[in-house]
This record gives structure tokens, C-alpha cells and sequence, in this order.
């Protein structure tokens, strides 16, 4: 049986997506498409409260998963070093140091739609490396030291955070 913050977290986004879905079947039958959400809150809340509303949002999100992405790399990082290197020196600081400024640097490439062959490396490191985590997902469950119980339960915890 799931905890109770599961199915209040699972009712409140039930109950967003029909109140989106609401109002914009109510502004399609009045003949306004909106594409992007910024249009359907300019629609709702006026251009003017619009702008601070969706910008405030935007940039609040926008931080946040750069700051994510940023301690999740460094992480990663660390974790590989740990494992070629266990008695190595680096700590998690260096490698958050390293994944920032790589990111600096990559932020100032020209626009990255402009770029096709970038684009299409993207795509390729992208599906290598989801191609990666499966083989060891597979490899892990197989092997004999595979402890399927406690990953399992961590999944469970996780999924339940």
C-alpha cells in the first residue's frame, strides 16, 4: 500500500492536469491555440502579470537544474575516479570545479540548434551511453553477486522520496 504522501502527490497532479486541460479546451472553443505555456498564461493572467509570473518561474527552474546537473556530474565523476583510482586524492570539489568549468566553456558555443554534426554527436553519446547503462543493468542483474532484494527496495525508497 503506497504512503499517504504518494496518493496525495498523485491526486494533486491528477487534479492540475484536468484543471489545464479545462482551461484550455475553454480557450480552444473561443478560438485561442496556445503552443507554449507562456501564451496560455499571458491569456490568463494578462500580458503584464504574464512577464513576472513565467520569467520568475522559468529562471527559478532554469537555476535549479543547472545546479543539479552540475552536482550530479561532479558526482558521477567522483564516482568513476573512486573506482579506477581507490586511493586517489580528488575530492568531490575538484570534479564539481571540473564538470563547471567544462559547462562554461560549452556555454559559449554558438547556438546549438545551429550546429548539426554537434547535435548529431549528441545524439550518438546519447545513445551510448543509455545503450551502457542498459548492458550493465543486464550484466548486473545476471551476475551471481546480484542482490536484486536490495536494489529493489532502494528503487522502492527512492521512487517513494
Amino acid at each position: 500500500m503506497p504512503p499517504p504522501i504518494a496518493k496525495v502527490r498523485t491526486f494533486r497532479i491528477w487534479q492540475i492536469t484536468i484543471c489545464n486541460s479545462l482551461v484550455l479546451d475553454h480557450c480552444e472553443e473561443a478560438g485561442r491555440w496556445h503552443i507554449r505555456f507562456r501564451e496560455l498564461a499571458s491569456d490568463v493572467l494578462g500580458s503584464e502579470w504574464m512577464f513576472y509570473f513565467v520569467i520568475s518561474i522559468q529562471t527559478a527552474i532554469n537555476t535549479g537544474v543547472g545546479i543539479g546537473a552540475i552536482l550530479l556530474a561532479g558526482e558521477c565523476l567522483q564516482i568513476m575516479y573512486s573506482n579506477l583510482s581507490p586511493k586517489g586524492s580528488l575530492k568531490l570539489y575538484g570534479f564539481i570545479a571540473i564538470v563547471t568549468g567544462v559547462m562554461i566553456v560549452l556555454s559559449q558555443m554558438p547556438s546549438f540548434h545551429s550546429l548539426r554534426h554537434l547535435n548529431f554527436a549528441s545524439l550518438v553519446l546519447s545513445l551510448g551511453y543509455t545503450s551502457l547503462v542498459v548492458g550493465a543493468c543486464i550484466h548486473a542483474g545476471l551476475s551471481k553477486n546480484a542482490l536484486a532484494e536490495t536494489i529493489l527496495w532502494k528503487l522502492i525508497v527512492i521512487t517513494d522520496a
